[in-house]
């Protein structure tokens, strides 16, 4: 009789190895915040039961060098439902998430947020309410502090 591998429990120790391990890199004083990049990428040479590339979301440390976590997505629409998820599962304490427009929405931001980090994500031309909200936003902040 086979066992087959208990792929939750794998997951949560692996993500528990990546973070240790970044834990102990040493840090020089006046070192910029850590980084964590989180993109989605087809899986090319792989396929599914219904004949496609899966999709992940993977969560990267430039520092460490290492991928912190993933999350397979069923269809590529899914990514936005994964993201959550992968930064559920990691410390954010005091770490800057980038992103591609992909994670320019309020469930995703709320989580960085609640897991502690910040965030740089690319908001997209085409997403004109938006940008032109965020960059009022920006100018009203820039001239407010300006004035005596």
């Amino acid at each position: 009789m086979g066992q087959s591998i208990d792929e939750n429990g794998l997951i949560s120790r692996m993500t528990a190895f990546s973070e240790a391990f970044v834990r102990e890199l040493p840090k020089k004083k006046g070192d910029a915040p850590d980084i964590i990049c989180v993109d989605g990428k087809v899986m090319r040479g792989t396929l599914q039961s219904n004949g496609r590339n899966p999709d992940i979301v993977s969560a990267y440390s430039p520092r460490a060098g290492i991928t912190l976590a993933t999350e397979a997505c069923d269809e590529k629409s899914n990514e936005i439902k994964e993201v959550p998820r992968l930064i559920e599962r990691l410390d954010l304490i005091g770490k800057v998430v980038t992103a591609d427009a992909m994670a320019m929405q309020k469930g995703i931001i709320d989580a960085i947020r609640r897991r502690g980090g910040d965030f740089i994500i690319e908001l997209k031309g085409n997403q004109s309410t938006l940008r032109y909200g965020i960059e009022d936003k920006i100018k009203s902040a820039f001239l407010s502090r300006r004035l005596p």
